[in-house]
């Protein structure tokens, strides 16, 4: 418990005359796997089932830029609770260009509570964001989530930011996000979300709250939500 991880802030250079476009590492933090799309970042807690079911608390991982991860932040999995109280701040992912993806996600995070994240960037990553209940017996949530923001491109899987309760898990509850903004221009189609709050199954989504999102690009459906209850969702920007 108690870890720190603080890097310098990562300042990454922005290419073309649409910034979104071309970015590459620049300054700051930044942390790359030997071999690109092969291997996760940061990860805890990713053992199904645990005998012990003890979260992390008091986790800091802020100041850092990641390139090139499969996953690049990864905690959690079937019933073992990952990490609680802690904070991700200041960070940015760089998952690729608009060719070539190597990372999934950019943050894959189950079973967790008492979260504050803040400034996170992600950049041509395929499914970016990924908030997730599946535990038996307790309800993940309960965190705050300042300045999301994500741009895919034309290899986008389904979602940008997805929060999701599995069947037969407790509901996902008390998320609050503040100004999330997922940007995807290219290569939508039907069936695909810039946000998706989803239940499956027996699962539900609750007291869930998005402040001013915005959603830009023509694909699929900017906001769906499946087995989503008590939820509110304020908007800032919609755009084709």
């Amino acid at each position: 418990d108690g870890v720190t991880l603080r890097g310098t802030r990562p300042a990454p250079i922005f290419t073309q005359t649409c910034p979104d476009l071309g970015i590459v590492l620049g300054s700051g933090t930044w942390l790359k796997p030997i071999n690109l799309g092969a291997s996760n970042g940061i990860e805890f807690n990713t053992e199904a089932d645990p005998p012990n079911d003890t979260p992390l608390s008091n986790v800091e991982i802020s100041g850092i830029g990641f390139f090139g991860f499969k996953i690049a932040i990864k905690a959690g999995a079937h019933n073992p609770l990952s990490f609680g109280l802690g904070r991700l701040q200041d960070l940015v992912f760089l998952g690729g260009d608009q060719d070539t993806l190597y990372t999934i996600h950019a943050v894959d995070l189950e079973n967790f509570q008492h979260l504050q994240i803040n400034h996170v960037k992600a950049f041509h990553c395929y499914e970016p964001f990924s908030f997730k209940a599946n535990h038996q017996n307790c309800s993940p949530g309960n965190s705050v989530i300042v300045d999301l923001y994500a741009y895919m491109g034309s290899k986008g899987g389904s979602f940008g930011l997805r929060l999701q309760s599995t069947d037969g898990s407790r509901q996902l509850n008390a998320m609050t996000f503040i100004r999330p903004q997922i940007n995807w221009f290219i290569g939508g189609a039907v069936g695909k979300s810039h946000i998706l709050l989803e239940g499956v199954g027996s699962g539900q989504v609750v007291q869930c709250h998005l402040i001013d999102t915005d959603t830009e690009g023509s694909n699929g459906a900017h906001l769906r939500l499946i087995n989503s209850f008590n939820c509110s969702i304020t908007i800032a920007v919609v755009s084709e």
